[in-house]
């Protein structure tokens, strides 16, 4: 990922980003099986429906049969929207003084949370289970100080890389503030 072709509102003049991250594609999977189910269901009511359920293919209940099924379809599509809107837009940003969450929650409702990289004071990675160990993404906590005790960056990819470069970030920026508290004195 090239760092200076992304740049989002409220970044500071010489504020560099490090990481984007969203959550690992793999956790889309379950969602998508259950939009394939549904798909799948509509399908085979359409294909098999007149051999089984042939009153539904006949008037006076067909236009009903099509109503159902293309407000189903419209429930499914809707659903696929959201879930994909929900990944995309969720979203975590390491910068060279911050990181950012940003989650997305429902269609109309975004929370942005900042932490600054003097803050933490702990940081903790996990991956637990087997899909999430044999696909590499985890959960990382960042214990601060302030009143939200707790960071959570929830099911990214490689969680242990991602500890390693906030902890290498955060030592980089406490010797940088160090450095101009000497210069100013």
């Amino acid at each position: 990922m090239s760092r200076q072709k992304y740049h989002f509102p409220g970044q500071h003049k010489d504020e560099e980003i490090i990481f984007l991250l969203r959550r690992h594609p793999i956790v889309l999977l379950g969602k998508i099986l259950v939009i394939s189910f549904f798909l799948f269901i509509l399908i085979v009511f359409w294909i098999k429906g007149a051999e089984y359920l042939p009153a539904f293919f006949e008037e006076p209940y067909l236009n009903f049969s099509i109503f159902v099924s293309l407000l189903s379809l419209l429930f499914i599509w809707l659903y696929a929207f959201i879930v994909w809107a929900d990944y995309y837009l969720d979203l975590w940003i390491l910068t060279n003084e911050r990181l950012l969450d940003i989650e997305q929650k429902g269609l109309f409702h975004r929370v942005i949370s900042e932490l600054r990289l003097n803050r933490i004071q702990d940081i903790t990675s996990e991956v637990r289970g087997f899909v999430p160990t044999f696909f590499h993404f985890g959960d990382i906590s960042i214990q601060t100080a302030a009143e939200q005790e707790r960071f959570k960056l929830n099911q990214i990819p490689h969680p242990v890389e991602v500890r390693r470069a906030i902890i290498k970030f955060h030592k980089g920026y406490l010797e940088r503030e160090k450095r101009e508290d000497n210069q100013s004195l």
